[in-house]
């Protein structure tokens, strides 16, 4: 994989299926993605990041009713906790997969199984549970639409080893005077001055 396929992977993922400032997102068919920062806590999308990245906003019944794959990423908290249930599933698609790498506790998982067993979504990947290790006899571990990960779905030995490229072509470009290509916050950029 090239470096330019991996920035493009990269803006993908960041922005297509999640993205911190987002409470969900949805990646609609030809690659459109809408949010909807329902969250208080959750700062609100500007018009240039949103530009930027092609996304638009909507609301959270209009991301559950139009998305394919619907994303999680939130902190636990009090405001967070089972933040997605049977109401957040009615309106999703028959063909919708949730992908969870928040947290366990994000998701009412006795709605998830329900959801998963009698519709109306296709499928979940979730990276984490509400409990871990999980009981052997958890039901989402033997439901066929469901990949569970143990909060480690990113460890790779090609991930691992991109992160370490990555890490050696920051710093080299940081010693040359020059950003590296993975600013994540591009508006502190201005406010300092690099060694040439």
């Amino acid at each position: 994989m090239s470096l330019s396929d991996r920035s493009t992977s990269y803006t993908a993922s960041r922005w297509g299926l999640s993205g911190s400032e987002l409470s969900y997102s949805g990646l609609l068919s030809g690659c459109k993605a809408s949010a909807s920062p329902r969250l208080r806590s959750i700062p609100t999308l500007n018009d240039e990041i949103t530009t930027q990245y092609g996304v638009t906003l909507a609301s959270l019944d209009t991301v559950l009713s139009c998305a394919e794959f619907v994303s999680i990423h939130v902190p636990l908290s009090a405001e967070t906790e089972y933040l997605v249930g049977a109401r957040e599933f009615g309106p999703m698609n028959p063909s919708a997969y949730l992908i969870d790498t928040a947290r366990g506790a994000v998701v009412d998982e006795e709605a998830l199984v329900c959801a998963l067993q009698q519709g109306p979504i296709a499928g979940a990947a979730l990276d984490v549970l509400t409990q871990e290790p999980p009981a052997s006899d958890h039901p989402l571990l033997h439901l066929d639409n469901v990949i569970v990960m143990p909060y480690a779905a990113s460890v790779s030995v090609e991930s691992r080893q991109a992160a370490r490229q990555d890490v050696c072509d920051a710093v080299t470009a940081l010693l040359s005077g020059q950003w590296p290509p993975f600013v994540v916050n591009q508006m502190v950029t201005p406010r300092f001055l690099l060694a040439s």
